[in-house]
Order: C-alpha cells, then sequence, then structure tokens
C-alpha cells in the first residue's frame, strides 16, 4: 500500500514501518487491530513520526486515522452522488450524451450551472446544465466553494420560495466536493484578479477559489468564453459540453 502522494509530496529512498490500522468494526466497544506493512519513502516517514509527536499519538494510529478519513469520505461521496444523480435523473438526457473519454482535469463550477439544472423554464440549459452536472459526479472533478453554495441557496431560495427542500439536498451533497472557504489567501488572490481583469469582486473571488484547488476550467455563463483568468480557462457550459474538455486535454 503506498500512502506517498497522499503524505508528502517528496519522495525519495524507501523506509519501512510496521504498524496497526484500525479496523472499522466495533465489538461490545472494544475496537480490533490488525497489523500491516506499509511501506513509505524516507521523508514521508520522517514526516509521519513528526506529525504523530504532534498529535500526541503513535505513527500507526495516525496513518489509520488518515485513512480512515478518506474511506468515510469515499462513502459519503458515493451516497451522495447517488442521491443527486436519482434526484434530477433524466432517462432522455442520459440516452444522448456520452463522452468519448473521461475528464481529467477538475473543473470550478459557479452558481449559474446549478440553477439551470433546476430551472425548467429553460429545457435547453436545463439539459446541458444537468449533462455537466452529472458528468464532474461520476468523474468526481467538480469543485466548487461555499460562495457558490451561498448564493445557489439565496438564488434558488428566491427564485422558488415554495420548494426550498430541493436547493437545500443539492446544498447538503454538493459538501461531498469538499468546498474552497474563502480565506485571507484567497481574499488577496481576488483582489489581485478583480485589479488585473476588471472583474467584479465576486467573480474574481470565484477564480480565485478556483486557482487555490488547482481547477484548470472554470465553467460559468458569467464570463466570456475562453478567456485566460490567471491560469484557468473560462468554458460556457451552453457553448462546450464535457466531451469538448476531454478532446483538449
Amino acid at each position: 500500500m503506498d500512502l506517498t502522494n497522499r503524505l508528502h509530496p517528496r519522495h525519495k529512498s524507501r523506509d519501512m514501518l510496521d504498524t496497526k490500522f484500525v479496523l472499522h468494526k466495533h465489538r461490545a466497544m472494544k475496537t480490533k487491530l490488525r497489523n500491516v506493512t506499509v511501506t513509505l519513502e524516507e521523508d514521508v516517514a520522517r514526516w509521519a513520526r513528526i506529525e504523530a509527536a504532534r498529535n500526541e499519538t503513535s505513527v500507526s494510529r495516525l496513518l489509520g486515522a488518515i485513512l480512515k478519513e478518506r474511506m468515510l469520505h469515499h462513502d459519503g461521496y458515493e451516497r451522495a452522488m447517488r442521491r443527486a444523480l436519482a434526484r434530477l435523473f433524466s432517462r432522455r438526457r442520459a440516452d444522448t450524451f456520452r463522452a468519448r473519454r473521461p475528464m481529467t482535469a477538475p473543473v470550478f463550477v459557479d452558481t449559474n450551472v446549478f440553477l439551470y439544472a433546476l430551472d425548467r423554464a429553460d429545457l435547453k440549459k436545463q439539459i446541458a446544465a444537468r449533462k455537466w452536472r452529472d458528468e464532474l459526479w461520476k468523474n468526481r472533478l467538480g469543485r466548487i466553494s461555499f460562495q457558490v453554495l451561498q448564493e445557489f441557496y439565496v438564488k434558488a431560495s428566491q427564485k422558488w420560495p415554495e420548494s426550498r427542500d430541493e436547493p437545500r439536498a443539492e446544498v447538503r451533497d454538493l459538501l461531498a466536493w469538499r468546498p474552497v472557504t474563502e480565506d485571507a489567501a484567497i481574499l488577496e488572490r481576488g483582489w489581485k484578479v478583480q485589479d488585473r481583469y476588471h472583474l467584479s469582486f465576486g467573480d474574481a473571488l470565484i477564480v480565485a477559489a478556483a486557482k487555490s484547488i488547482g481547477c484548470r476550467y472554470l465553467l460559468t455563463e458569467d464570463l466570456q468564453a475562453d478567456q485566460n483568468l490567471d491560469g484557468i480557462i473560462v468554458v460556457s457550459p451552453f457553448l462546450a459540453d464535457p466531451a469538448s474538455l476531454s478532446r483538449d486535454e
């Protein structure tokens, strides 16, 4: 089991650690442990020892906690994806779209895409928005921020005040995408983007958030398609489909 990429970006020579991992099964309030051997790069093992000491735990329990967190996130993502796809499923839409090959680059999704996915007033845009939404769920490449979730819920509640449960369910499921929180670094980058590209501050924060998590594309209707904003390529959900990004990569 290679944990190099999860624990540290650099790797040199290898080191061997005998560790104990918690099995996620409890009997009578007692945790059962199993011995496994993990191969780590030397600098990764050094980082693990320092991190374990900082958290006043053993290396084995530190690695076990990291794996448990990843397992729970994976299981939670799968459940959220099944709910999300079932909620807005359309056989007509599913039958008319097949990507040639999966995307590999993360895509930051702006608020308007999620709004159009719910909007029955414009069927063409709704179908296009749902294609993107579903493909990004399946490929695990969708990225958002809490700014997007907040804007989506506020606008959806104003547009459809009688049916707030649906946007609330959408927000709950999209938490599985691990939304970015706007911190001081994103705020500073947002100001720079705003000044450089003459964007509204809200749009600049979106670009800054996308940049902070390594996105290659920004999916939005609000900005000019194909322009490069601080290394982020703007993609219109209504002028391109997911297959077009697959071809470009």
